[in-house]
Order: structure tokens, then sequence, then C-alpha cells
């Protein structure tokens, strides 16, 4: 129980990454409130921790709008009393080529999720943290943050940006005992990478060449990247 007690926040837990990192906080102790704007992903998260003894609540949020986000922050707040880890996970991974026609409208939703989801979570996060005096900030980036693959120059902008957006943070909020880090997944096997192996020759294609072109030879799983945050000697999400 290595979180016993602590308030954590995860966007985007309705699913994927994001559930596994709930999943886990609850088992570590933490009481963990899920957000994400698929209800019953998220609901379905809720009912997982609960039947396991874990403690946790859903809140609708899309992430993309900054009221819904202040919102989720304070009432977790008012309902557990601090915020001790605040995890920025909820993405969207829309791949196209930018010349096609609707890669305006794919611009304007990556960058609404990805880069302004992470603003909104980390400000008002920040509010509260400054009141208590300390507190942990992680980001999710990606292997896209630093490496950039084929119909994905739109996601790769935005996670390239939230990884220097969490440096930035990072140095700002130091000597104020918030720590804010990021996490860059690889190739991690959830809903979000389906549509890009689509483009890439379809989801069995990518599948079957994953042995040659990851070194573990296979996908990771979100429980694997839910580890990184308890890892022993180095919680990073511990506040």
């Amino acid at each position: 129980m290595r979180i016993k007690d602590r308030v954590a926040i995860v966007t985007g837990a309705g699913s994927g990454i994001g559930r596994g990192i709930a999943e886990l906080f609850a088992e570590e102790g933490a009481r963990v409130a899920v957000a994400d704007i698929n209800v019953a992903g998220g609901r379905e998260t809720v009912a997982t921790i609960e039947k396991t003894g874990g403690q946790a609540f859903f809140v609708e949020t899309d992430v993309s709008r900054g009221p819904e986000v202040k919102a989720l922050v304070e009432g977790t707040v008012d309902r557990w009393g601090s915020l001790d880890i605040m995890v920025n996970n909820a993405g969207v991974n829309l791949p196209c080529l930018i010349h096609e026609a609707e890669a305006e409208s794919i611009f304007d939703r990556t960058v609404a999720v990805n880069y302004k989801g992470t603003f909104y979570g980390c400000k008002y996060a920040v509010v509260q943290m400054l009141r208590q005096g300390k507190g942990a900030i992680v980001n999710i980036g990606s292997g896209n943050s630093i490496v950039a693959e084929p119909f994905l120059s739109i996601y790769c902008g935005t996670k390239g940006a939230i990884a220097q957006f969490t440096k930035g943070i990072g140095i700002d909020y130091a000597k104020n005992n918030i720590r804010v880090n990021c996490i860059a997944p690889g190739f991690i096997d959830t809903p979000i990478n389906y549509a890009h192996a689509e483009r890439l020759g379809g989801v069995e294609k990518v599948y079957a060449a994953l042995p040659e072109a990851v070194p573990l030879g296979r996908a990771g799983t979100p429980r694997e990247i839910a580890n990184v945050y308890i890892a022993d000697g180095g919680i990073i999400a511990r506040a």
C-alpha cells in the first residue's frame, strides 16, 4: 500500500493506460477520481476498483474544456479533502496526412485534448497543490514525443509539446514542492492505436511486425505503464 490514503485524479481512466493506472493506484491504497468523457468506460473502471475493495468515483469530464477540469479538481477536493496526485492521461490519436480535407478538424481536436487538456489538468492541480504545499503531477507523453511516425505528424506535435511543457512546469514549481514528470510509452496494446494501425496496413499486419520492430518483441500493456508510477525506491507519483 505504497500510496495509502493519497488522493489521485486520473484522466482518460475509462480504458487503456488510464484504467491501468487508476486500478493500480487503488490497489496501492489511493482514493481515485476516475475522469473520462466515456461514461460507460469510466463507470466500469470504478466498478472494478470497488469490487476489489478500493475507493473510486467517476466524473464525466471533457479535458479540452477548462471549466470541466476545474470542476473535476474542486469536486475531488470537496469529496476527499486534498489532491496529492494528478495524472493527465486523456488523449486522442487521429492519424492523417496534413493535406487531407479533415486535417484541420483533426488538428483542432488533437491539440484541444492532448495539449490543452494537459494544460488545464496541470493548471488546476497546481492551484490546489500550492494551497497544500505539495503534490505530484504526471503527464502522459509518448515515444512520439521524441520519434515521429507516418500519419502522426499532428499527434507527434502535441506529444512533443507535452514533454517540453512538463519540463517548464517542473522548473516553475520545484520550489513549491510540486514534482512534475512525463512518461513516454511506446507501442501499448490499447484501442487508441487501432486507427493508426489501419493506416499502416491493418491491425493484424502491424501486430505481426512487432516482434521485429519492438525490442520487447510485443506490444506493451497498460499495467506495465502503470507500474512505472510505483517502482521500488522511485515512486514518481508519491506526494
